[in-house]
């Protein structure tokens, strides 16, 4: 099975998770991999048709993730919510603090593609990504994470009471988001230093990300939230 859906089903099982919520279905790889039973699937332009993955427990809402947000009510909440949309900070940084209105102390939050393997993987822009490639003639892989790294300096320096981990292997970076008090230090204190944060500034500050294995990472989180 895909990373992605791998991961959500073996926290949904710890955890007992009825409800999910993902943000960027895209081609609905993981959308449709997931094995709880109500699912909320937000885009607002998928790549796969609706009714391919339709089904009892599905909605399936075409709209951007502020859209979505906005005319949500307020007693909706989700035990595990999948941040996979736009891939730039502002995005993103604006998702997780939606999120965290949609979910309760024991709910998991888990940011999708916060470790770009290059500078070109971590340029917002997707198209200027792979102009820059280009022109400097690189090879590798054309991956794209976009700057949502910045997200976890963010939620290092300015949300003390969630904690997190970032998986650390060969399958895709994601961090791991969970309510606990966490005991940081702020490592920049500026949202703006946070917002011109360079691939070089992540490679100098790396530990922020709190990396590990998946299976040490799942069990620090459950460890905590099943107390």
């Amino acid at each position: 099975m895909k990373h992605s859906p791998r991961r959500i089903n073996q926290l949904a099982r710890a955890t007992g998770a009825q409800t999910y919520l993902e943000i960027g279905v895209f081609k609905g790889l993981t959308f449709g991999d997931v094995e709880i039973a109500d699912r909320t699937g937000v885009d607002p332009q998928y790549r796969v048709s609706i009714e391919d993955l339709a089904g009892p427990g599905r909605t399936l809402v075409t709209d951007t993730s502020d859209g979505f947000f906005a005319g949500l009510d307020r007693s909706t909440v989700f035990d595990i919510v999948f941040l996979d949309g736009l891939h730039t900070f502002e995005q993103t940084y604006r998702d997780l603090c939606n999120a965290l209105l949609h979910t309760h102390e024991r709910s998991l939050i888990i940011i999708d593609d916060t470790r770009p393997i290059t500078v070109y993987s971590a340029e917002p822009d997707i198209g200027r990504g792979k102009q820059l490639r280009r022109l400097d003639d690189a090879p590798g892989s054309g991956a794209y994470h976009g700057d949502v790294f910045k997200t976890v300096f963010a939620i290092h320096d300015f949300h003390p009471g969630l904690d997190y981990v970032t998986f650390k292997g060969e399958d895709n970076p994601q961090t791991l988001v969970w309510r606990s008090p966490s005991g940081r230090e702020p490592r920049l204190d500026s949202f703006e230093r946070i917002s011109r944060l360079t691939y070089f500034d992540l490679l100098e500050n790396l530990d922020v990300l709190k990396e590990m294995p998946e299976q040490d990472a799942i069990k620090r989180c459950l460890a905590a939230v099943n107390r």
